[in-house]
């Protein structure tokens, strides 16, 4: 009967986690916020998660957990919840990807999650700042970036060149002197991963100027998942009748 009970266990802790959600708190940070990470779930055996600790090497966030006992001698007949927060701090603006593992065994990556970090006060912005999978055309405002540069006379409109990923526009329009329309390259559009995709954008102009933000601009599939931290969230009341601000009258 022990045999038996061991054989059972063993065969449990093979797959301790058997569902995960990862959770970023906030849910769109700037590199100005602190980052933190919860991972949650159904876990196989009698020992879930208990804590986490959180690493950054380049663009990857490791997260290594903690259980209470390995191996795990305790065998539920059910999987339990388990709920994990870690702590990972500030990041410089980029795209990441998180794994989170169980040190000392060999179950693998248990939890795996991107994110993307913005740029608390960006050299430019891109209007609208996510676009759908099928290319287009974006605005890109930065201060000046459409004329001369200050104290410059006689002023001659300068050349302006925009890159995506560090794929060159195919066509660039100067708009004002502080705002440029730029066509998204195609080659681009294709090399960013549906539902976690997101741009570097960098400007240049041809008397030496160059403006860059990272993930300046989010590309989601409207036909996949995607991140709903990427959009800005609008309140439109949908069943009302009455005044609204600033004098106007909802039906």
């Amino acid at each position: 009967m022990g045999r038996i009970l061991s054989v059972a266990a063993i065969v449990l802790i093979a797959v301790p986690s058997v569902a995960v959600n990862v959770r970023f708190h906030p849910p769109g940070p700037t590199s100005r916020t602190a980052v933190s990470a919860t991972i949650s779930g159904l876990w196989g055996d009698g020992c879930p998660p208990l804590s986490g600790i959180a690493s950054v090497s380049g663009n990857r966030i490791s997260v290594a957990l903690a259980v209470s006992q390995i191996p795990c001698l305790i065998a539920h007949v059910r999987a339990q919840e388990y709920r994990v927060t870690t702590f990972i701090g500030l990041l410089p603006a980029g795209a990441y990807q998180m794994e989170a593992f169980l040190p000392g065994t060999s179950f693998g990556t248990i939890a795996r999650a991107t994110i993307s970090v913005r740029e608390a006060e960006p050299a430019l912005t891109a209007v609208p700042s996510v676009i759908f999978m099928n290319g287009g055309n974006v605005r890109i405002r930065s201060l000046g970036i459409g004329t001369c540069p200050p104290n410059v006379s006689p002023c001659t409109q300068p050349r302006v060149f925009v890159y995506f990923n560090g794929n060159l526009s195919p066509g660039v329009r100067i708009i004002s002197a502080d705002e440029v329309e730029a066509a998204i390259p195609i080659l681009a559009v294709n090399v960013v991963p549906p539902g976690n995709g997101s741009y570097d954008i960098v400007v240049t102009t041809d008397d030496g100027r160059r403006r860059e933000a990272k993930v300046a601009l989010f590309v989601v599939s409207p036909d996949g998942l995607y991140d709903p931290a990427v959009f800005e969230r609008v309140l439109i009341p949908v069943i009302f009748s009455g005044a609204g601000a600033f004098g106007s009258q909802w039906t």
